[in-house]
């Protein structure tokens, strides 16, 4: 059995500047990370964009078995955090933040 995510509970994050949105660089549903080296702000507009790279990336996880959907706002890792950042870098072919604002 893995770890159970719940992703629509929010959790403590970084409020981001007006005209930005805090983004995990690594989402938090297969990185259980909130630490603020895993934080950016980007403009609602990159935001959106990195947001649909990112549903896309979690539904292949998904149709390879890595991930299990639980409920609509929940869903199980079946495979190490640390497998999960790794193939997740993979597929975005990169780490670094999109767009840096000063904090």
């Amino acid at each position: 059995m893995g770890i159970i995510v719940n992703h629509q509970k929010r959790r403590k994050c970084l409020k981001a500047p007006n005209g930005f949105e805090t983004d995990h660089i690594i989402p938090y549903c297969i990185s259980l990370n909130d630490n603020i080296e895993n934080l950016q702000f980007l403009k609602k507009r990159d935001h959106l964009k990195k947001s649909i790279k990112d549903r896309k990336i979690i539904k292949k996880f998904k149709k390879k078995g890595w991930i299990e959907k639980v409920t609509n706002y929940s869903h199980e890792l079946m495979m190490p955090i640390s497998f999960l950042k790794k193939e997740y870098i993979k597929e975005t072919g990169d780490f670094s933040p999109i767009s840096e604002v000063s904090y």
